[in-house]
């Protein structure tokens, strides 16, 4: 992991502890978030305040974990460029937002 870590609006997220469970070895976890979500539509005051999080459940391998935020992926593809492993599709999730993070296997 490299020291500088920037985010994508160009936050400085050095000084954050980051676990990187690495490639191998990362634990299967299952969890339960709120997601946010919109619509280019019109619609009324009124409408919106009926409004609420998506519910999301989603599976996947525990890759990064830092005090603000987890990074879960689908899955690897090995030696796809160069001989190296990369994650097969990531989500960045912000912790505020997991009702529930469950360990399924690993560590």
């Amino acid at each position: 992991m490299p020291d500088d870590v920037i985010g994508p609006d160009g936050q400085d997220f050095s000084d954050v502890r980051v676990d990187v469970h690495g490639l191998t070895g990362a634990p299967r976890v299952e969890l339960t978030w709120l997601d946010a979500w919109g619509d280019p539509a019109h619609v009324s005051e009124e409408a919106l305040r009926g409004l609420i999080p998506a519910e999301r459940f989603n599976c996947g391998f525990l890759i990064v974990e830092t005090p603000e935020w987890i990074v879960i992926t689908q899955g690897f593809i090995d030696k796809l460029f160069e001989g190296k492993r990369f994650v097969d599709g990531f989500q960045l999730i912000p912790r505020g937002m997991i009702k529930e993070l469950r360990v399924v296997d690993g560590k």
